[in-house]
């Protein structure tokens, strides 16, 4: 929507969009190639933004995957600046922000939220103070492990070159952090939502 048209991408196969989701169909990734390049949102709608949320539908078929799995991510093809929301190796729902001099802020659930072929709604707000994140619309304990400057969003991170649906493209690197599974009403707002 509002001209931010992704692109599907993949070694071998393209994600495919015939599975039963949340709402209509949903997308279903391998964990090992595909994902969708949606580099058009930084231009279009996020490069100067203080504020945002990132919301989505996930159904991981392994919740502890042997290497963190992006929901999405924005970066910097050629440089070790970032931000994404990802599952990690335990379950647990993570984001991170950096420039290339250091991270900005890091952050995870206390708790495992993601669980085999189960549906789960997921969402990280930023609000121009601290990010926070949301599982099924509720702001469940977590804990940001680095503070340096939990204001840092993308007007601050001003090298980001792509934007990525499963997959994460960053310093130099190929793709990589596949998401095995479903994603369904994958949203990425210029404003801070509430719960």
């Amino acid at each position: 929507g509002q001209g931010n048209d992704g692109t599907f991408a993949s070694a071998s196969t393209t994600p495919s969009f015939n599975t039963s989701g949340k709402l209509g169909s949903a997308y279903t990734f391998d964990g090992s190639a595909d994902y969708i390049n949606i580099d058009s949102a930084l231009t279009n709608s996020l490069a100067t933004t203080t504020k945002g949320t990132w919301s989505a539908w996930a159904k991981p078929s392994d919740s502890t995957p042997s290497s963190n799995a992006i929901l999405v991510s924005f970066a910097n093809t050629s440089a070790n600046e970032k931000v994404r929301l990802y599952m990690g190796t335990d379950g647990r729902l993570n984001a991170r922000s950096r420039n290339i001099a250091a991270a900005k802020w890091i952050m995870a659930t206390d708790n495992k939220v993601f669980f085999d072929d189960t549906w789960v709604h997921i969402a990280l707000v930023q609000d121009g103070v601290a990010p926070v994140l949301y599982v099924n619309a509720v702001a469940v304990p977590q804990t940001i492990s680095n503070t340096t400057d939990t204001t840092f969003w993308f007007s601050q991170n001003t090298g980001l070159d792509n934007g990525r649906i499963s997959s994460l493209s960053d310093n130099g690197g190929a793709e990589d952090d596949h998401f095995w599974g479903n994603l369904d009403e994958v949203l990425i707002y210029n404003r801070a939502l509430s719960s």
